[in-house]
């Protein structure tokens, strides 16, 4: 995707500290590799002096593909960690000043480490509790996506009440329609019965 003019002038832009404010699927990773390029071209910058930081494993590795389109080989000197890799990187190199010597900080927990853990979580749950069946694959998948999307426990407990509230509110409003609901119905008797009132109450909530 080539670059807006506004895009350009960041590119160009070497005088100093820049911030550039965007959301997503505005090209960013684009942006970014084109600066690090120009950096290179334009500078006596070193490709080891640069360090570039994104959010999520896919975007580093997105930044990654871009720059060695860009500027091939010297891409591999570039620093291009997401901010927890980066942060292991630091405290791997100053190791002699933790008080845990032995952290093994660049390993993840292996998949099936993971698996006995959160199974292990569940039978400490209530059998009421709604986690206490659901698939653990299921639950690695959610924490992978919360991670991504940068939430808290806080958010996730706040999210998790402000759902249950809202099925609270919508079961009874949705009970009446859902009884209307019989085997081998009619497509427009349960179009007419069923989902359309299901479909306003919804829309309405």
């Amino acid at each position: 995707m080539p670059l807006n003019a506004e895009q350009q002038r960041a590119v160009d832009y070497l005088d100093g500290p820049l911030l550039v404010l965007a959301g997503p699927g505005t090209g960013k990773t684009e942006l970014l590799s084109s600066k690090v390029a120009h950096i290179l071209e334009a500078t006596d910058t070193n490709p080891e002096n640069i360090l570039c930081l994104t959010f999520t494993e896919n975007g580093a590795a997105e930044m990654r593909d871009r720059l060695f389109s860009k500027i091939h080989q010297a891409a591999g000197k570039i620093a291009i960690h997401t901010y927890h890799g980066f942060g292991t990187v630091i405290l791997n190199a100053y190791k002699n000043y933790a008080t845990n010597y032995d952290r093994k900080l660049d390993e993840p927990i292996p998949p099936v480490r993971q698996y006995k853990i959160i199974s292990e979580i569940q039978q400490s749950l209530d059998g009421r509790d709604i986690l206490r069946g659901d698939r653990v694959q299921d639950i690695v998948d959610t924490i992978k996506e919360a991670k991504s999307a940068r939430l808290t426990a806080d958010d996730l407990e706040k999210i998790a009440k402000d759902n249950i509230k809202t099925t609270s509110d919508l079961l009874p409003k949705i009970q009446a329609p859902l009884e209307n609901l019989v085997p081998r119905m009619k497509v427009n008797l349960a179009l007419e019965q069923v989902y359309k009132p299901l479909l306003e109450i919804l829309t309405e909530a």
